[in-house]
């Protein structure tokens, strides 16, 4: 099984200024080839205590400074000076996927297409990590399968994985507009981080 890391953060621009969120993180496992018909998220190595919050809640995140944020920012293209920054995401694409009464949040997964470009592809999980599938999936201007989306994500090479971002964040300073812009940054650890406005 491929091993996935959590990393949770995200930026929102609201008027001039930016306001961040930083999540917690949290090891995940991916079977390397997911069923197009029901891939599942198995979380391994983390127990809930009684009264905490469960792995994949709609309540997860918590506010980081602009300055740090554009440090992360900063990190990243520094050390990745040919890589893509910035993707988009139609808003409507998320709103829909959390329209699902069992969706608590979205998992944003690192993808490489077949010309080898990298995509950053949402699906919306329920409590216990299960993935709840979608007939297309459109980034930006693309749209693609279910299947697509899955090969694409099993072809993405690197030790980090996705990133999980709950509900009640997203609708909160995320989902207001018509796109979402979801830029690549690398914590002052070297961890991948994404950052949402």
């Amino acid at each position: 099984m491929a091993r996935l890391l959590k990393s949770f953060t995200s930026v929102s621009m609201l008027g001039v200024s930016l306001y961040f969120i930083l999540n917690s993180c949290m090891d995940q496992k991916l079977s390397s080839n997911p069923a197009p018909t029901s891939p599942k998220n198995e979380v391994s190595g983390a127990r809930n205590e009684p009264g905490a919050v469960p792995i994949f809640s709609s309540e997860i995140g918590a506010p980081i400074d602009q300055e740090k944020a554009i440090r992360w920012m900063r990190n990243f293209a520094i050390s990745n000076k040919s890589a893509v920054r910035e993707h988009v995401i139609p808003v409507a694409v998320l709103k829909s996927m959390l329209g699902n009464p069992s969706c608590v949040g979205v998992v944003f997964y690192y993808a490489v297409d077949d010309s080898t470009q990298t995509h950053i592809i949402p699906i919306g999980v329920d409590r216990a990590g299960n993935v709840i599938k979608w007939r297309n999936i459109t980034l930006g201007l693309l749209t693609i399968d279910w299947q697509t989306a899955w090969r694409w994500i099993n072809n993405y090479e690197g030790s980090l994985r996705s990133h999980f971002f709950g509900s009640q964040i997203l609708f909160s300073h995320y989902l207001k507009g018509n796109t979402l812009r979801i830029s690549r940054a690398l914590n002052d650890a070297d961890v991948p981080q994404l950052l949402l406005s």
